[in-house]
């Protein structure tokens, strides 16, 4: 049997009754935006349905394409009852863009080479999180929560503050990477470290800890304020919230007639955030997301990595940032691989700067603590 693919909702619903039916369905309610839903691993009969959407009606369009997914397959037809929802990444953007209540698309991807960019991120940025932790208060014998623990980096250098009489906890909604985590605490003999895979907002953890942080997280949830004011419900009386987030803001501004890679860079970056629904002004925002979820104001600062000499880190660090986003770059037609160039990005940023006499910047960070209670 041959693949069908169906322009249309109507043509789809000759190919069995209750199809039918759906796409009657999707005909008749929904408008505005076009989409392509396949089911993925199906090799050579799969069945194509494309159709309008309405983003009020997404919910109710997303449920019906959890549930059935029409197979060709040989000379059989039929519905096959689908576990995980055959979503493209096109339709779980949208579903994030049209929902509010849905978090942001992770700007950098899940990837083995993100886990490596990660580590490299620490790197780069360790000095500034250790600096914030103990002028946040963070010292020896405290129990800590790390949200969106990742790699085990910043659970990592909370495991050093707080010594093996104190604990942490760090949690992240990826199992994969917490393998990783967990190799690395062990590797370093880190016994009073523990990883827990789940969200964070929901997940029962208790309400018996010295303090909660996180770094590069509330970029990606949908309301910064209300997670913050469940977080510090997992505090004791005193207990700190320390949060450090990107920024973008001033970023925007830092560009040259004589860096022209840097200045594309900075573009490129910047639009690949907000595409993917990130909150980039986060680290300014943490004052109002404090503000709003009943905490102190907070004490903040800016801080901003900025080098040029050949061997600065920054420079394979941008290269590693650039190969997470490029899924994205070309998911949202922002640039291709062949323009950014990974192989001589690196290079053509170090020739740059020594000819501009101008360094590179990295994204700045605003950090921002307060005690609860």
């Amino acid at each position: 049997m041959q693949n069908k693919q169906c322009e249309d909702a109507r043509p789809a619903g000759r190919a069995n009754p209750i199809l039918r039916r759906i796409g009657l369905f999707f005909y008749k309610h929904l408008s505005n935006f076009t989409f392509g839903v396949a089911a993925p691993g199906i090799s050579s009969h799969t069945f194509y349905l494309t159709f309008p959407l309405r983003s009020k009606h997404f919910n109710k369009t997303r449920s019906i394409l959890t549930r059935y997914t029409y197979v060709l397959s040989g000379e059989r037809q039929g519905p096959n009852l689908i576990v995980e929802p055959l979503l493209s990444y096109h339709f779980q953007h949208l579903y994030a863009m049209t929902n509010t209540n849905a978090d942001p698309i992770y700007t950098m991807g899940r990837s083995e080479g993100e886990t490596d960019r990660l580590i490299t991120q620490s790197l780069l940025y360790e000095g500034v999180t250790l600096r914030f932790f103990m002028e946040a208060g963070i010292g020896p014998g405290m129990k800590v929560l790390d949200i969106g623990s990742g790699a085990g980096d910043v659970s990592l250098a909370l495991a050093g503050l707080v010594g093996p009489e104190g604990h942490v906890t760090g949690v992240d909604m990826n199992p994969q990477i917490l393998e990783t985590a967990r190799g690395r605490a062990a590797a370093a003999g880190h016994e009073h470290v523990e990883f827990v895979a789940g969200d964070a907002r929901t997940l029962d953890l208790g309400n018996d800890f010295d303090a909660v942080v996180g770094r590069l997280v509330l970029m990606y949830m949908a309301d910064p304020a209300d997670a913050l004011k469940g977080f510090a419900a997992r505090l004791r009386p005193g207990g700190i919230v320390a949060f450090q987030e990107a920024d973008f803001t001033q970023y925007r501004t830092f560009e040259s007639p004589d860096t022209p890679v840097m200045n594309q860079v900075k573009d490129w970056v910047i639009e690949v955030f907000e595409r993917s629904g990130a909150a980039t002004e986060m680290g300014f925002g943490l004052y109002r997301a404090f503000v709003d979820a009943g905490l102190p104001a907070p004490t903040m600062h800016y801080e901003a990595l900025v080098g040029g000499d050949e061997s600065w880190p920054g420079y394979p660090y941008a290269v590693q940032a650039f190969a997470s986003f490029m899924p994205l770059f070309e998911q949202f037609g922002i640039t291709t691989a062949e323009e950014v160039g990974l192989d001589t990005l690196g290079e053509r940023l170090k020739q740059e700067v020594k000819a501009s006499k101008r360094p590179l910047l990295l994204p700045p960070h605003v950090t921002a603590y307060a005690r609860v209670g």
